[in-house]
């Protein structure tokens, strides 16, 4: 399989997936973020490839994500997992994603490991405990029992992945969901096609024009839309990204996010619909 020109490969069981007993929404963030960052390795590689394996040993379950990308220095290797730490260039997503990733790993009874060696790509590995209880009733999408009234989002995200996700998210809570990569795309579709929108999610951080430029274009000239938007942020503990979003009023969907967070924020534009009681 290959995806923007990354050859994805799958070591996968064919008997069926093994279970695990966790919250599906953390350990979903777990694995995309893991795949963002072997996306980030490999962009611009000679033989750019992703490797997913997932495998049971004894009573663990282990999901690896291995890459062809240029490796972590071994003096990096011990930091990788703190937060803050990061080798990622000032335009991709950094700071604390592969430090909650290893919080969220451990509350589950598991452990995240990283191996590599400098030039010859990197392996991130995802061990957890083995379920072999009965299997829960999976939970409703929305565990409060709200309802989104119909209506149509426009998803601004550069990360295949997580616009990926959102797509699903939300066509899976009955939305219309469109979805571009970048601001400028996302202001002709606005501004000049014209095309209405309920809500509209931008990440803060998109290549070329920002989310914070586009959001203040949309203040200026189309305010009736800016107060459509969400955002969605992975920064944490920057004082200027904190003030905007303080200044801007809107909700702000903070990576890792999870479903119920998701459908907090959605409702606060799409209104919850009360659910009437049986007569």
């Amino acid at each position: 399989m290959r995806y923007n020109g990354v050859v994805l490969l799958e070591d996968l069981p064919p008997g069926g997936v093994a279970l695990v007993r966790g919250d599906a929404g953390q350990l979903e963030q777990v694995v995309l973020n893991l795949m963002v960052n072997a996306e980030q390795a490999v962009a611009g590689g000679v033989t750019p490839r992703i490797a997913i394996g997932l495998h049971t040993h004894d009573s663990r379950v282990r999901l690896s994500v291995a890459d062809t990308g240029p490796g972590i220095a071994a003096d990096i290797l011990p930091r990788i997992f703190e937060p803050f730490f990061t080798t990622k260039a000032p335009n991709q997503n950094a700071g604390l994603g592969l430090s909650i990733s290893y919080s969220i790993v451990q509350n589950h009874g598991g452990r995240l490991i990283a191996e590599s060696t400098p030039g010859s790509g990197a392996t991130f590995a995802v061990e957890l405990p083995l379920h072999r209880g009965p299997v829960p009733e999976p939970p409703a999408v929305d565990p409060e029992g709200r309802r989104l009234r119909p209506g149509s989002v426009l998803v601004i995200e550069d990360e295949p992945p997580v616009a990926g996700m959102l797509r699903d998210l939300m066509t899976e809570l009955g939305l219309e969901v469109s979805v571009v990569a970048d601001a400028e795309t996302a202001w002709r579709v606005l501004a000049e096609d014209r095309v209405e929108f309920d809500v509209i999610t931008v990440d803060l951080r998109l290549s070329g024009l920002s989310g914070v430029a586009l959001f203040e274009r949309l203040e200026r000239d189309l305010p009736a839309l800016a107060a459509r938007v969400i955002f969605i942020t992975g920064d944490i503990g920057d004082a200027e990204t904190e003030t905007f979003l303080a200044r801007s009023g809107r909700p702000t969907l903070r990576k890792p996010f999870r479903v119920k967070a998701l459908i907090a924020s959605l409702a606060t534009l799409l209104g919850p619909k009360p659910i009437s009681a049986e007569r």
